[in-house]
């Protein structure tokens, strides 16, 4: 039984927004875990736009932010919010959606996203995820 695989390792702005396009093109729940400012503060306007979309297309979120966004963070509705002590989230973060899995970093000067669609990976961050979710606040 072959699963269908394909990964894509994407520079620069364009790249992320390609990454997060796909997560609206799928449509399933969208799981973030280590959600950074740094793409509130150079992606704003876009966010503002795959927000909207999220939205549009019912599409839940849930997602993990450093304990030091606690109070930055805007109402962002069918998404789901907790946190987690800064010392345990690095400079990218992990989203899951679907069968895909991508992995940000979020670097001002050379943010990039390695995106993967395998079901068996996708499904391994998914464990990861959950078990942060649990200890999460």
């Amino acid at each position: 039984n072959m699963t269908k695989q394909k990964m894509s390792f994407e520079k620069g702005k364009q790249g992320l927004k390609t990454s997060f396009e796909d997560q609206i093109r799928e449509g399933k729940e969208i799981l973030i875990l280590g959600a950074s400012m740094l793409a509130y503060d150079f992606m704003k306007y876009y966010f503002v736009w795959y927000d909207k979309k999220r939205i549009a297309k019912k599409i839940p979120a849930r997602i993990i932010f450093p304990i030091s966004c606690r109070g930055k963070i805007k109402n962002l509705p069918l998404a789901k919010i907790k946190y987690l002590n800064d010392e345990h989230i690095g400079a990218s973060s992990f989203n899951v959606y679907g069968n895909t899995a991508s992995i940000i970093l979020w670097d001002k000067n050379n943010p990039l996203s390695i995106v993967i669609k395998d079901v068996k990976i996708a499904d391994s961050f998914r464990k990861n995820f959950e078990l942060v979710w649990k200890i999460s606040k």
